[in-house]
């Protein structure tokens, strides 16, 4: 049966927009896991996950690697959810499917044709007027054409973020950055192409510049998320406290 509709909370919507902002010059992917209902054919995100390492860091170019879609799937066996299509960034880029985003979604299309990808389109526009973040859904016909799915971003209605939501926005998208990094680093304290270690200015330059990576992350990513998540905490007490006020004048 052909997918319809496609229902995205917007708990969901907030994790993937933050992890896409963390980064303006690379694509950022991760995997959609929900459940679908028949007749009509309706999916219901629930979650996403985000990759372990990004192996294809480029602005107009991303990857799912075969490792991720296999903790993937057994993430969503272990929550009896499917992992039922992909999100990834277009920073700068239009929000429509590139000829290489039709391609990887037929492809996975051949399996499950109820698959679908979205796309979130940040850092367009006129930055310093006003940020425009765009969606689009989308399935690939048989000709390799954009066919577009209708998508819906479900209200929180106040309510507060999941458990699951709250840790990988502070926890797995600053970790996922700082991973990348370190290895980094690391790779660069190894041995060249001659077989010969590197210098001492190779090694001091390149520890300034990882330094530097990492002040970067921590003013651009960590602090910034983190107020996010305490001004939420503040939203949250005050809530509680007009509730307790009603619960107290009505008694």
């Amino acid at each position: 049966m052909p997918l319809t509709e496609v229902h995205l909370p917007s708990q969901v919507y907030l994790l993937f927009t933050s992890f896409a902002l963390c980064t303006e010059r690379e694509e950022c992917v991760a995997l959609l896991l929900g459940t679908y209902t028949p007749e009509p054919c309706i999916a219901h995100i629930s979650t996403l996950m985000l990759p372990s390492l990004r192996h294809e860091k480029k602005r107009d170019r991303v990857e799912i690697s075969d490792a991720d879609m296999t903790r993937a799937i057994a993430e969503a066996d272990t929550a009896h959810l499917q992992v039922i299509g992909w999100i990834h960034s277009h920073p700068h880029i239009t929000v429509l499917p590139s000829h290489v985003d039709l391609r990887t979604q037929a492809t996975h299309q051949q399996m499950d044709d109820r698959w679908f990808g979205v796309i979130v389109s940040c850092f367009s526009g006129d930055t310093n007027a006003a940020q425009r973040i765009q969606i689009n859904c989308f399935q690939a016909t048989p000709n390799a054409a954009r066919l577009e799915i209708p998508i819906i971003v479900t209200p929180g209605f106040g309510k507060p973020l999941d458990g699951d939501v709250l840790s990988k926005l502070v926890g797995s998208i600053p970790e996922l950055f700082f991973n990348e990094e370190t290895t980094s680093f690391e790779t660069s304290l190894g041995v060249d192409a001659a077989g010969a270690h590197v210098d001492r200015m190779t090694l001091r330059y390149n520890s300034n510049l990882y330094i530097q990576m990492l002040t970067n992350l921590i003013d651009k990513v960590c602090g910034p998320l983190l107020g996010t998540m305490q001004l939420r905490h503040e939203r949250n007490l005050k809530e509680i406290q007009a509730i307790t006020r009603c619960v107290v004048d009505q008694k």
